[in-house]
């Protein structure tokens, strides 16, 4: 987490908007657009990269009686927020300590193979299935286990006065990017370009500083989608271990 707060970055994006940091950008007031664009610029980063303070670990209590749950909310700056993306899932029951990696299976994929549904299919889940807001295991539960996730979180939009969701280290690339934005906005064609080359060249700067800080931040292309191992149960037992998933 930062420790600048919206107000504080506004201030410094107005800066950069000279005798355009007053009155109206389009539809809003000065502050109401930097907000807009803070709130967009922090999404970017977070759809680009993976950062540490956006990882979370959450917990799905599993019980026999079934094999569908909500997805949990994170929480960031005490605002509830949603998942972007699962890195893994463990499955661990009471009185165990290493639990079972999780395979994720796609829906097309496990609902080709057999009903997933079928509540006398049962036996220690070993695969799941992410779709729209609920988690799907496989096979149907056997006995009460607790299931952790661990997570990459979307930042919740933030106000003037909460505290700006990501680490310091990415503060310029924000009022960077905000700034160009804004300009664009603007129709101010020359400065948004000006603007969208500074925040290109700060965010290869922030990039080369996290370089020696590789647990700081991830590229999220190389885990968004990840399918995990499979350890949990006999490979002859697994429908999915001789199908290439």
């Amino acid at each position: 987490m930062g420790t600048s707060t919206g107000q504080q970055i506004v201030d410094n994006i107005k800066d950069h908007l000279g005798n355009r940091a007053t009155g109206q950008i389009g539809s809003r007031g000065v502050d109401d657009a930097c907000m807009a664009s803070l709130n967009k610029s922090i999404r970017q980063i977070a759809k680009k990269f993976n950062p540490d303070e956006l990882r979370q670990e959450l917990t799905i209590d599993v019980s026999s009686a079934s094999n569908s749950y909500d997805l949990p909310s994170g929480t960031i700056n005490s605002l509830s927020t949603t998942i972007k993306n699962i890195n893994t899932a463990v499955l661990l029951e009471d009185g165990e300590t290493t639990g079972t990696l999780l395979q994720r299976i796609f829906i097309n994929t496990l609902d080709s193979i057999e009903p997933y549904k079928d509540p006398n299919r049962t036996g220690r889940p070993y695969a799941y299935v992410i779709w729209n807001e609920d988690v799907y295991l496989y096979p149907y539960p056997e006995e009460d286990y607790t299931l952790y996730l661990k997570t990459n979180l979307w930042p919740p939009a933030i106000t003037l006065s909460q505290l700006n969701p990501l680490n310091d280290y990415w503060e310029d690339v924000l009022e960077a990017y905000s700034t160009y934005d804004l300009y664009a906005k603007l129709q101010q064609t020359r400065d948004a370009a000006s603007w969208f080359n500074i925040y290109r060249q700060t965010l290869k700067d922030t990039k080369a500083i996290l370089e020696n800080k590789p647990d700081m931040v991830q590229d999220a292309t190389s885990r968004d989608l990840h399918i995990g191992g499979f350890t949990g149960a006999d490979p002859a037992l697994n429908p999915f271990s001789k199908r290439g998933w």
